[in-house]
């Protein structure tokens, strides 16, 4: 059963007062019946290796209608009480009815906000040059873990194999740079270098996001739920 709550919103929407509140504000649970917690087709697509998305429209009844902030209101859908999307609202419209129209970005899309530091590497690992990456774009935000990106090295089971500029031995990238890449660009770059497949879930106890890279033959998950409302 899916369940959707927002944070860092709105708590007093008029528009010359804002004050942002960091709780759970519920604004979808069927099992409630209560008009306070429908929306209008709750869409969210899951795709490996991509950002995922999550749009739906919100009515007047709403609990939630308009508390959004966008670009600060995060989004979290549940799964059975567990984290399945967390993203920011990056779209916010009304339609002709004054209902409100969402779409949030998932949380990928927080390697947009940050650059990588310039680095030439020589011999190296898919798992050194992404943790590197991660560990640049980390300390940008060391209060805000839901937008920290953690990966293992057992976790990371793609490898640079079968390339001209590769050394077979050994798995590791000949010669790779960067220079200020903007980090969501390399990460993909690497993983597709590595055809690999990149996957993310979230840390329910540290609140930051585990990271997996698969070998792109060994799985491959795309998933898309319209809620039933």
């Amino acid at each position: 059963m899916y369940s959707v709550y927002i944070t860092d919103y709105n708590s007093t929407p008029t528009e010359d007062n804002v004050t942002v509140a960091h709780d759970e504000l519920y604004i979808y649970d069927p099992i409630t019946h209560d008009e306070g917690l429908a929306l209008i087709e709750p869409i969210l697509s899951l795709k490996a290796s991509k950002v995922c998305s999550f749009s739906c429209t919100i009515p007047p009844t709403n609990y939630g209608y308009g508390k959004i902030i966008r670009g600060l209101t995060r989004v979290v859908v549940l799964k059975d009480d567990k984290v399945k999307f967390m993203g920011r609202i990056n779209t916010e419209d009304r339609d002709l009815y004054l209902n409100q129209e969402i779409e949030a970005e998932g949380a990928l899309a927080y390697l947009n906000d940050t650059l990588s530091e310039k680095k030439i590497y020589t011999y190296s690992s898919l798992f050194e040059i992404l943790s590197d990456i991660f560990d640049n774009h980390n300390e940008k935000f060391p209060n805000e873990p839901w937008k920290q990106f953690h990966l293992k090295e057992e976790d990371c089971k793609a490898r640079f194999v079968g390339r001209d500029d590769t050394n077979v031995n050994s798995n590791l990238l000949t010669s790779y740079s960067v220079n200020f890449d903007i980090s969501l660009e390399l990460v993909t770059e690497l993983v597709d270098l590595a055809n690999g497949v990149l996957k993310i879930e979230y840390n329910e106890e540290n609140g930051w996001w585990d990271v997996y890279i698969y070998n792109k033959y060994e799985f491959l998950c795309n998933e898309y739920f319209k809620f039933k409302t």
